[in-house]
Parts: structure tokens; sequence; C-alpha cells
């Protein structure tokens, strides 16, 4: 039997419509911050963004039994957004940035646009990308690190992979972290799946152990739309357009014998994105 509203069970599922994972508090949506924001942003804001900047996102927009509302269970995270008022000078400092794990189409635009965002927007001194995954993060391969320029960026969205390559595998995390003290780095972007933000972790937990000034920024790689919150996930366009070919290729394969059926398999693990979105976009399924 389905239990009523208000009824004290498990909090991972209850017919009201709240949908949480046990044991979350606003401990777990809080953001650890590196200190004051004593620097003004070089983009150009209106007067009004400060307010703007201020507003929260709910994690889960049913809350309450039975019209009772805990403000200890009204969960909400920072909205992402650029501020006004920014930790670093960043015309002082160096940003550096890793891809990890298997490709994903989109790999190139997001160093591109994280590069002209350093170089243009906010006028970083330098944007470093270290080679091939962690393992440039390490002697002696963090010699290899580029100096990302416009000039360098300029075109690489229109190619696939990465141009700074990947590698998966463990990597000594006290190395890590002393190789972005040897090139000043006060920024490091991560682009990865859930083994690379996993160490992108462990890098900022030993960040704050030092007690240094680096902020590290995870950014989730995934082809199968499976981030809460992030309307879509880099490289899910592009799956689903390849297996929306394959659908009808299987199709034309299926049409082509006496009672033929076309069996396409698609990656997803625990999330079906690609394959609904797919037999949408195809129509012959």
């Amino acid at each position: 039997m389905g239990k009523k509203c208000g009824d004290k069970e498990d909090n991972s599922k209850d017919l009201c419509g709240s949908f949480r994972k046990d044991g979350l508090t606003q401990a777990d949506f809080d953001i650890e911050t590196l200190g004051e924001n004593s620097y003004p942003s070089p983009l150009k804001f209106p007067s009004s963004f400060s307010t703007f900047c201020k507003r929260r996102v709910f994690y889960d927009n049913l809350t309450g039994h039975n019209g009772i509302v805990n403000p200890s269970e009204i969960l909400s995270f920072e909205l992402a957004t650029s501020h006004p008022m920014i930790h670093f000078d960043s015309s002082k400092i160096n940003v550096g940035i890793v891809t990890c794990g298997g490709l994903c189409p989109g790999l190139n635009d997001v160093i591109r646009s994280i590069t002209y965002n350093c170089l243009d927007g906010y006028k970083v001194k330098t944007v470093y990308g270290f080679k091939n995954g962690f393992r440039g993060l390490i002697e002696p391969y963090c010699h290899e690190a580029m100096n990302l320029t416009g000039d360098k960026v300029d075109d690489i969205h229109e190619q696939g992979g990465t141009i700074l390559g990947s590698s998966r595998g463990n990597q000594s995390i006290v190395d890590m972290v002393d190789t972005l003290v040897k090139f000043n780095i006060s920024a490091l972007f991560v682009v990865g799946g859930d083994g690379t933000q996993s160490g992108a972790l462990a890098i900022g937990k030993e960040v704050k152990r030092r007690k240094l000034d680096i902020s590290v920024i995870g950014i989730p790689k995934t082809i199968d739309n499976d981030i809460n919150f992030v309307y879509t996930t880099f490289g899910f366009v592009t799956a689903v357009e390849e297996a929306r070919k394959a659908i009808n290729a299987a199709h034309i394969e299926a049409k082509g014998t006496f009672n033929g059926i076309g069996i396409v398999k698609l990656m997803g693990r625990h999330a079906g994105f690609i394959a609904a979105h797919s037999t949408l976009a195809s129509g012959n399924v």
C-alpha cells in the first residue's frame, strides 16, 4: 500500500510528489569560497545585477507535507552566474584547463570558450592547457603544458576530440597540486566524468589542506544528459543525431527483408535520454 502524505518513513519518496535522496541537508548544496570578493569584475554589469546574483535555485519545487512547510526542508543552491565583484585580480592570474576520460563531442568547444572568456572577458594573464589529462599535471609531463591563445583555439571547435589530449588512471594528488603551484595557477578547470570529478574533489581537498588560494572548477562531461539542473550537457545533441542515423539505417535494413527487425543498442547506462530523443528524432521506431 502507498503511504499517505505526512506518514513517517524514509525521505527517498513520498506520494505528495516530493522526491529526495536520503540525508540531504543544506550543507550539501553550499559551495565553499576562497574568501572575500575584493576586485571589480572586468565584465560590464547593469546596476541591478547585484540583486539578481543573490537569488538562489530551489532543489525541489514541491516542498512540505499537508501544506506545512519546514524551512529546513527548503534546500537551494547558488545561481551559476558572473558577479560584479570577484575574488582574484584577474589581470594577474594564470588559469589551467585539463580534459580527462573518454572523448565527447564538444570538448574543443569548451576549451575554446574557457580560453576566450578568460583572455577577452576577464583579461587573465595566461591560460595553460595541460596535456593528456591528469597525467599532464605531474612530472615530467607537465612541461608539455600549452600556452592557449586566441589564435591557437580559433578553429578548434571544427575538430573532433580534444587538442589537449586525455588519459585515464590515478595520479599523485600531491604532485598535481605541486604543478599548480609551479605554474602559479589560480583557477583550474577540470573537464571530465565521474572519476575525473572525484579527482578534482581530491585536488580541492589538498589545496584546502595547504591553505592555497586556488579555485578548482569541475565541468561535467557526459553525452547522456543526466546531470540535474543542466538543461543540455555538451555532446548530447551530437550523440542524438548520430544515433538517429543508425536507427534510420536499421529501419532501411529491416524493410529490405521479409518480417525484418532492426535493433539499435545505444549507450546511457542508467539514463535513457539518448535512446528516447533519437527515437523521437527518427520517427521510424
